[in-house]
């Protein structure tokens, strides 16, 4: 049930860059100085995050940028605010939802980032299907599986104000999130790129609140992000399939030269599909990916995105080999602005079709490899 693409991706990766700072999770503007309870010393971002700073330098935007910035997302958090006052307006069956869809691919404002993830999600309805999540029998969740909650949580987001005490209140309540969800779909139970999903959600709302969007994001019919964590994880083979597809067609000398140095796909982006970005990379990245995914409840969006990041560091890519561009893929999180990526990343002429088309040709090619092995078997039983 462990990520082994990931983990061998990781040290691949360590091991073509052994001077990496792995502190991670940050932000690209406002930071206040702190430390925790582990010893780090830094500052801490607009999210909650320690980050040091040596790596905030790295995206250190200009007093004038941070300005300009914070005015746009205050006009933004405006018109939301007009929004909510008329939300079924701008829902998904309302005659503004276009309106809705823009203004969410902008980026939803912090202030009301999370009532939109609720609403937008599908969480009311889980709501309504489990309105006190703390009556949920706990009792038949296998103790393998609280055993792996109990280890991942502690390495959720451990540089993030709400989870970096160990046994505090932010950690106790991941725990019980992910333990309600083992409850009630045990076919998933528990696999590890849950919790950073289960974690960023807690960042924005209460705890039952978190609840409702965790189950609805992993359940809701047209992109049920449980499939991704299935035992056999074919949804996660599917997914790998699709995205090799894509990148040949959007980014052929890019891929060409990756292929050429080495560097498979499932090397890097295996990460990023099964946490959806929520892990390594900063939360004014994850949160806009995010704002997507709750708004228009489509896997394509990590598509996308993860296109956007090849075509943001492309031209670099194109110069490196095979050490340099693993030490590179590592460390890109950090040079990422996710304004000027976001920008990047709809430029890429991604369609569904183009989607669709991948997922059908790995159906034909599942069927392809069932017809040979049951004719091996036919000749084999002849024999």
């Amino acid at each position: 049930r462990q990520f082994k693409q990931m983990e061998a991706a990781e040290a691949g990766m360590a091991d073509a860059e052994q001077s990496v700072d792995k502190k991670s999770e940050e932000a690209t503007d406002d930071v206040t100085p702190n430390s925790n309870s582990r010893g780090f010393q830094g500052t801490k971002d607009r999210w909650g995050f320690l980050v040091s700073d040596e790596f905030h330098r790295h995206l250190q935007l200009t007093p004038e940028e941070v300005a300009l910035r914070k005015e746009k997302e205050s006009e933004r958090a405006l018109k939301w605010v007009k929004m909510k006052g008329n939300w079924t307006k701008y829902c998904a069956t309302g005659p503004k939802y276009v309106k809705m869809k823009r203004r969410a691919r902008k980026g939803i404002p912090d202030s009301v980032r999370g009532f939109a993830w609720f609403q937008l999600c599908g969480a009311m309805k889980v709501k309504k299907k489990f309105p006190n999540p703390w009556a949920i029998d706990t009792k038949n969740v296998s103790d393998t599986v609280i055993d792996e909650i109990g280890r991942d949580v502690d390495r959720t987001f451990p540089q993030h104000e709400m989870f970096y005490h160990d046994g505090g209140p932010g950690q106790e309540s991941l725990r019980r999130l992910l333990t309600w969800y083992a409850a009630l779909d045990p076919e998933v139970g528990y696999c590890q790129g849950m919790g950073f999903i289960a974690a960023l959600l807690l960042s924005y709302m209460i705890e039952e609140d978190a609840f409702y969007c965790l189950y609805a994001v992993l359940t809701r019919p047209s992109a049920p992000l449980r499939l991704l964590y299935l035992p056999r994880m074919e949804e996660t083979q599917k997914v790998l399939f699709v995205f090799g597809e894509l990148g040949e067609k959007f980014l052929p000398k890019l891929w060409t030269h990756l292929n050429d140095e080495g560097i498979h796909h499932t090397m890097y982006f295996t990460e990023w599909a099964l946490t959806l970005f929520s892990r390594g990379f900063s939360f004014d990245l994850v949160t806009r990916v995010w704002d997507v995914l709750m708004n228009e409840g489509s896997y394509k969006i990590v598509y996308r995105v993860s296109l956007g990041i090849l075509k943001y560091f492309e031209q670099q890519l194109l110069e490196l080999k095979f050490d340099k561009i693993m030490a590179l893929l590592r460390d890109l999180p950090r040079h990422i602005d996710a304004n000027r990526l976001m920008e990047v990343t709809w430029s890429v002429p991604l369609k569904t079709e183009d989607v669709t088309q991948a997922e059908a040709k790995y159906a034909e090619s599942l069927s392809q490899k069932a017809a040979i092995a049951a004719a091996r078997m036919v000749t084999s039983s002849k024999k």
